[in-house]
C-alpha cells in the first residue's frame, strides 16, 4: 500500500460541536433567572444534565464530536446556579417572616370540592381572617398602567399577573390596601411581599372590575 503524501495526510477527521454542550450552556444562561424566580432554579438542572450527556458523548465517541469546554462550562455553571440559587431561596425563606405575622399561601385559601363542596372559600380562609399575615406574590395586570399604587389586586403567580387574557379566579386575588402613606408598589414581574391583617368575606365585591373578591388584606408592610 502506497503512504499518503501532501495535503491528503493533513486532512482531519471531521468533528460536529455538541448540540448537548451548546443547549447546555444556552439552559445556563437562562437559569440565572433562577435567582428571582425560584421554579427557573428547574432550568439549572436541566442545563446541569445535559452538560453530563455531552460529556459522556464526546468521551465515547472522542474522532466523532467536539465541545467539551463547552460542555465542562455548561456543567460546572449550572451546578453553581442551582446550589447558590437553592441555598439563597431557602435563607430567604426561613427568614423572612417577621415575629408577629403567620406565614400563607394562595393554596390555603382554595375551596375544597369534596370536603366543603356547598363553600366558595374554604373554613380555613375564615379561621385566618382578622390574623396579621405575610403573603407573596404579583399585582395584577390590570395596573400595569398606573405608576406606583397602594390599593391593587394581589395575584399568585406570573401567569394571572402579567400573561394570558384568562379570567382570574375569585380566589386567586387578594385586594390589597396599603396603610403606610410612605409606601407604595409599581406594577412588574417581580414578586412583593406584604404583610398586615388578612380578612376573609363570604359576600364577595368587585372593588376594580376584574371579578369578584373575598380576600382583603390591610397592608402595613412591603417588601
Amino acid at each position: 500500500m502506497s503512504p499518503i503524501y501532501g495535503d491528503e495526510a493533513e486532512i482531519a477527521p471531521y468533528r460536529a460541536l455538541s448540540r448537548s454542550a451548546v443547549v447546555s450552556v444556552v439552559l445556563t444562561v437562562i437559569s440565572l433567572l433562577g435567582y428571582l424566580f425560584e421554579p427557573m432554579l428547574v432550568v439549572a438542572v436541566a442545563a446541569f444534565a445535559m452538560g453530563l450527556v455531552a460529556l459522556q458523548s464526546i468521551r465515547r465517541y472522542p474522532l466523532e464530536y467536539t465541545g467539551r469546554e463547552l460542555a465542562m462550562a455548561g456543567t460546572l455553571l449550572s451546578g453553581v446556579i442551582f446550589v447558590t440559587g437553592a441555598t439563597m431561596h431557602t435563607y430567604t425563606y426561613l427568614t423572612e417572616v417577621p415575629d408577629g405575622y403567620k406565614r400563607i399561601s394562595f393554596g390555603e385559601l382554595q375551596p375544597h370540592t369534596f370536603n366543603e363542596p356547598d363553600k366558595a372559600i374554604p373554613s380555613r380562609a375564615l379561621e385566618l381572617s382578622g390574623e396579621k399575615v405575610f403573603v407573596k406574590g404579583y399585582t395584577h395586570k390590570s395596573f400595569d398602567s398606573l405608576g406606583k399604587v397602594d390599593h391593587f389586586i394581589l395575584v399568585p403567580d406570573l401567569g394571572e399577573c402579567c400573561f394570558g387574557d384568562k379570567v382570574t379566579k375569585p380566589t386567586h386575588m387578594i385586594e390589597v390596601k396599603i396603610v403606610n402613606p410612605h409606601e407604595k408598589v409599581r406594577y412588574s414581574l417581580r414578586r412583593i411581599r406584604l404583610m398586615g391583617k388578612f380578612v376573609a368575606t363570604e359576600q364577595p365585591d368587585d372593588p376594580f372590575g376584574v371579578g369578584l373578591v373575598y380576600y382583603h388584606l390591610e397592608a402595613d408592610k412591603v417588601k
